[in-house]
């Protein structure tokens, strides 16, 4: 077909234009089912996130842009103001089986038979941990990578590595740990050097 004239070409889409109307179509729902979907995830999890925190009477900034006091900056999804300490959460949504160890450089995710490759995020959420040590001065700082509950770990999930589903129970199990209170001067000091993202 696209050796021939471009009028022929133009006469072909003329004579099929119903199939290339079905065709576009059909695409286009795709790419729109696609996006939806994504929105949708995304809004549960800020949901579920959003209503644990209430739940404690914390406080939470998402999409968190911080400089690291050097020359660069660190991004965090969710910063947490729970009544004992500060908590770090970055968010994956990754289905399938996945695999990974602390130490271990790149994890693994197989879907379908098929194996994709991506970096460690414990890495990522370490540096900002340290950096908000720098900042919080003694308050207790934490951290946790959240994969969606469309993903499992089936031989065995990394320390500080848990699913959406069991977050709640993951940050009652912080809150209840201690019984240090997180000064709302450190929290406001905080928020003051945050940028956060032009989406927010």
């Amino acid at each position: 077909m696209f050796d021939m004239p471009l009028e022929n070409i133009t006469n072909w889409l003329i004579q099929h234009r119903w199939y290339v109307l079905i065709g576009a179509s059909i695409i286009a729902l795709s790419v729109i089912a696609f996006l939806l979907r994504r929105y949708l995830k995304r809004t549960v999890e800020y949901r579920t996130i959003k209503r644990i925190v209430k739940s404690w009477k914390g406080q939470f900034l998402n999409n968190v842009v911080l400089h690291d006091g050097i020359d660069s900056y660190i991004f965090i999804d969710y910063l947490i103001k729970l009544p004992n300490l500060i908590l770090v959460i970055n968010t994956y949504n990754y289905e399938g089986y996945l695999f990974g160890g602390e130490s271990v450089d790149q994890w693994a995710q197989l879907v379908r038979y098929k194996s994709y490759k991506f970096d460690n995020p414990l890495y990522r959420l370490r540096e900002s941990i340290q950096i908000l040590n720098n900042r919080a001065r003694s308050t207790r700082v934490e951290g946790r990578i959240v994969f969606s509950n469309n993903g499992s770990f089936p031989k065995g999930i990394p320390t500080d590595v848990i699913l959406l589903n069991t977050l709640k129970d993951d940050i009652s199990q912080l809150v209840n740990s201690s019984q240090e209170m997180v000064s709302d001067d450190i929290w406001e000091s905080l928020k003051r050097e945050i940028e956060l993202s032009p989406t927010n």
